[in-house]
Formats: structure tokens, C-alpha cells, sequence
């Protein structure tokens, strides 16, 4: 989701890796040094606010397609695809008639 947080997490520097893999890069911290591909490189606090974000995006999204249809850029994009893990939820729940619709 361009311009959310999720930018602002991807900006500063990033490590290299002599040998391509990571295993060669080390984050040192007060606690002891933490093998970069064992470090968690967001925080939770940090994952709340990108996914509030990128829900109340999505939401706005598809309750206004209408008016956000086209994104100036967006010709170059992949098409996106169905969340198959999604799917398989839409499909059980068809199966089974369970309607989540509100009253």
C-alpha cells in the first residue's frame, strides 16, 4: 500500500551480505548480537498500525470503487489475484449457506 506506514518501516539503510544469504549479518543490540535472519524487522506496534492502515485503505477502496477505480500508475501493475486463503473461506461458507451479512 504505497504511502502508509509501510514506507516509512522500508526507508534508512539496509545490510549487505558478503556471502548473499544474510547468515554473515549481525544486529547488535544491549542484549547481545541477533542473527539478521532471525530478527523480527517490524515491531508489533509497528504491524497494528500498517494493518489498521491497510484494512481502513481496502475498506475505503471497496466501498467507493466507483470513485477509485483507476490509480494514476497503476497501468504497470501486476493484475491482482484472488487470496486463495480467502477463497477457500468464501467457498466453505457458501457451502454451508453461513451468511455474515448484518441484519
Amino acid at each position: 500500500m504505497r504511502n502508509t506506514v509501510l514506507e516509512d518501516f522500508h526507508a534508512g539503510r539496509f545490510p549487505i551480505s558478503v556471502v548473499g544469504d544474510y547468515s554473515d549479518v549481525r544486529v547488535v543490540t544491549p542484549h547481545g548480537d541477533i542473527a539478521w535472519n532471525e530478527l523480527s524487522r517490524i515491531s508489533d506496534d509497528e504491524m497494528k498500525a500498517l494493518m489498521i492502515q491497510v484494512v481502513n485503505r481496502v475498506f475505503t477502496y471497496l466501498t467507493y470503487p466507483e470513485s477509485l477505480c483507476t490509480i494514476r500508475g497503476g497501468r504497470g501493475w501486476n493484475r491482482p489475484q484472488l487470496d486463495e486463503a480467502l477463497m477457500r473461506v468464501v467457498r466453505r461458507r457458501q457451502t454451508v449457506g453461513i451468511d455474515d451479512s448484518p441484519p
